[in-house]
Parts: structure tokens; C-alpha cells; sequence
């Protein structure tokens, strides 16, 4: 079976969270990056990060402008001779003097605001013991396909993904880590149109009833070999069975489901009642779909009960 393994480790810093994104290739890491963003770290305040970026270009030309200031005072000597009245030049200095410190007196105000919201982010997984969208990562049911997970061949595993959420101490204080790991599978439509390839080029955002399982499991040394922390994880596993709401972004036509190359690999679905071991080298031309689980457009799953 084809493995991956992904991680999104939570660093507590000065104003919130350092994330970073960590993709495995085998027991060795294939990459690392840090995340901007996150859809598990509290993120709201999006307006307020737009006013005090729109404020921050006015007050930088505000500023910039004030450069120019002794002009004022150049216009006020010489202006008289050509005509001008006195005193003019000096109010609009003032003027404009006082719209650059209202500017400023609101940009401290918004960065106030912006560190005190951000001292209050919290790390926050998306799913509890009874299933609930805690984040508001799924769209609409209506929008779901709703069917059974099924493997890719030449898989037989009963398992096909494990996501866990565990904590770790450490001089940093807690370090909060959320892996996922698998392989690809299908989803075969409960309303009988084609089946969907899940291919997980990252992991996707499952939302379902969780479970608490020992660090020591063997499932869980799997997922974290790196690690001795003791305790228990809230994981929620995905079983050839289940049924799962997939929410996905694009689908793809496949002319042959049994026969889909993934990984550089041939692979493929055998439907129910196939005999044949190797059904992605023979068997019925079904067409099928391909989803492709992105880290900028993950598959979103919600586990049914």
C-alpha cells in the first residue's frame, strides 16, 4: 500500500502561533514550509486587518508628504509679493499636521486591537466525540456526494486514512500536532453514478465522530514514530465501509475506473463481486471521477454515522 503521511505542527510565539506544514516520504521529511494561515487557528478578523492596511498607506503618504513641509513656510514669506494673503500656507500645514497625527493615533488604535485579538488565538480541531463542524470547514450537504469508502487496488486494507490531534511539552510550552496518513481510496456513490478517486496529494479536512486511542497503539506509533509523549490523541478514522459525505472542488472524468494511473503507478477500483486480484489490469471499462486533495483545495469529508 502506498503511504503518506502529513503533519501540521502548532508553535505557540509571541502574538499567537507559528504553523508550519510537513509532508513525510517515508520516515524522512520531503518538505517543510511554514502556513500563513490556517483553517484550525482562530482567523477572524479580516476587516480589521484591511483598515489597518488601508490606514498604513494613507498615514505613509501623510507622512512622506510632511517632507515637504518648509515649502509652507517659503510660500508664506514670498507669497505676499505675488499677491497672496497671509497666513494661508501656515493653517493648511496645520491642517494637514493634524490629519497625519489622526491617522497615526487611529493606525495604534488598530494595532492594539489586531495584537490583543491575536493573543486571544487558539488552536482548535474541527471535529469532537459527536461529529460536529466545529469549524465551519463543510459546505452545504446538499452540494455532498454521499456514499461508501472503498480502496484503490492493489490495496486490501481495512484502513484507509487516520487523521490524530495530540499535544506535546515541550521548553516552547505546547505544541500542538495534527497528522494525517494513508493511502488513496475511492468513494462509490450511494445514487450509482461513477466512482470517485480520492487522490490525497495533501490531506484532506475530515469532520466525523472522534475517538481517543492511546500514544503507545500501534496505529498512533505509526502516525508519530518521532515522538515519546505518553497520553491519548482524539483521531477519527476512515474504514472501507464507511459512509462519508465528500465535498470536493473539481471532479474529473476517468474513462476507465479499474485502470488509473496514480503515483506513477497503475491502480484502480474493484467494484463489488469482482474476483479477479488485480482488477486495475482487467475487468469492465467503468468510467469512474478523480478528486485531487490539494493544500490549497483540500477535499473536504464529513464521516456519517
Amino acid at each position: 500500500m502506498v503511504r503518506r503521511r502529513f503533519e501540521d505542527r502548532f508553535h505557540p510565539a509571541g502574538k499567537g502561533f507559528d504553523a508550519r506544514r510537513i509532508v513525510y516520504r517515508g520516515e524522512r521529511v520531503h518538505a517543510s514550509i511554514d502556513l500563513e494561515r490556517s483553517h484550525f487557528v482562530e482567523n477572524e478578523g479580516r476587516l480589521l486587518r484591511k483598515m489597518k492596511a488601508g490606514v498604513a498607506v494613507w498615514l505613509r503618504a501623510l507622512g512622506r508628504s510632511l517632507l515637504l513641509a518648509p515649502l509652507a513656510w517659503l510660500v508664506e514669506l514670498i507669497g505676499p509679493y505675488f499677491g497672496m494673503p497671509r497666513g494661508w500656507a501656515v493653517v493648511g500645514l496645520v491642517i494637514w499636521t493634524v490629519t497625519f497625527f489622526a491617522f497615526l493615533n487611529i493606525y495604534v488604535w488598530l494595532s492594539m486591537l489586531e495584537y490583543l485579538r491575536r493573543r486571544r488565538m487558539s488552536i482548535e480541531r474541527p471535529f469532537d466525540a459527536d461529529g460536529d463542524d466545529l469549524r465551519g470547514l463543510l459546505p452545504p450537504a446538499k452540494e455532498a456526494i454521499v456514499g461508501k469508502v472503498a480502496v484503490l487496488a492493489p490495496s486490501r486494507a481495512r484502513e484507509v486514512w487516520r487523521e490524530a490531534w495530540a499535544e506535546e511539552e515541550s521548553e516552547r510550552g505546547t505544541t500542538t500536532r495534527r497528522v494525517s496518513a494513508g493511502d488513496h481510496f475511492v468513494v462509490v456513490p450511494d445514487d450509482g453514478s461513477p466512482p470517485v478517486i480520492c487522490e490525497l496529494d495533501a490531506a484532506p479536512l475530515i469532520v466525523g465522530p472522534s475517538e481517543r486511542e492511546a500514544m503507545a497503539s500501534r496505529p498512533m506509533k505509526a502516525l508519530f514514530p518521532d515522538t515519546i509523549a505518553e497520553g491519548d490523541a482524539e483521531v477519527v478514522v476512515l474504514r472501507v465501509g464507511d459512509a462519508v459525505a465528500l465535498h470536493a472542488e473539481e471532479l474529473r472524468d476517468v474513462p476507465r475506473v479499474d485502470h488509473v494511473e496514480v503515483d506513477g503507478v497503475v491502480r484502480g477500483h474493484r467494484p463489488a463481486g469482482e474476483r479477479t486480484d488485480a482488477p486495475y489490469r482487467g475487468g469492465g471499462a467503468q468510467p469512474g471521477r478523480r478528486a485531487t486533495s490539494t493544500g490549497y483545495r483540500p477535499l473536504r469529508i464529513r464521516k456519517l454515522r
